[in-house]
């Protein structure tokens, strides 16, 4: 749960009473939130841009990824269909671009696909 204070709030699985972690990173409103397949990693993304790769366990940063161009996150999504060795994510920004990280090669520089409308 993504809260007004850009702080995100995760709960147990089993009864969602417990907080397990508090994660605070974003400096701007968290405008989307995504898990990865297995739930051991999430993404966020803000109204500035920032996407930030938490890790569920651990509850902390793994990785902020950044963009240049600006434009608030719209939607998030992993691409984990190539197996462990070949992970990204994605984000739809709101002007129509998005941008593609490699997670596992964390110095591989962003792809970015145009020509979408919003």
């Amino acid at each position: 749960m993504a809260h007004k204070d850009h702080s995100i709030t995760l709960r147990g699985a089993s009864d969602g009473a417990l907080p397990v972690s508090h994660l605070k990173a974003h400096m701007t409103a968290i405008s989307a939130l995504r898990f990865n397949v297995d739930g051991s990693e999430l993404a966020s993304g803000d109204a500035s841009g920032v996407v930030v790769l938490w890790s569920v366990e651990g509850g902390v940063p793994t990785a902020i990824l950044p963009h240049t161009g600006g434009g608030a996150i719209r939607s998030l999504a992993y691409n984990e269909a190539l197996g462990p060795s070949h992970r990204q994510v994605a984000a739809g920004l709101d002007d129509g671009r998005v941008w593609m990280w490699s997670i596992t090669d964390k110095e591989e520089p962003p792809r970015v696909v145009e020509g979408h409308t919003r």
